[in-house]
């Protein structure tokens, strides 16, 4: 599991970083950086991103189930 954020993220988004990490840090590396969420998936070697914290879990949502 990896994690990276950039300093100055808007919006609260450390805390939505760590929830994604919390739900989906098992199966998916996370970051985040203004304007740009990224998910890679551990067993789906698929590369996911996202305007936003929310796209990006309905993202990863999608990319699980598939």
């Amino acid at each position: 599991m990896a994690i990276a954020v950039v300093p100055g993220l808007a919006g609260g988004g450390q805390g939505a970083l760590d929830d994604l990490d919390r739900a989906y840090g098992d199966a998916y590396d996370l970051a985040a950086a203004p304007g740009r969420w990224v998910a890679y998936g551990l067993r789906t070697s698929h590369w996911l991103v996202a305007p936003g914290a929310a796209e990006l879990e309905q993202l990863i949502a999608a990319d699980a189930i598939a």
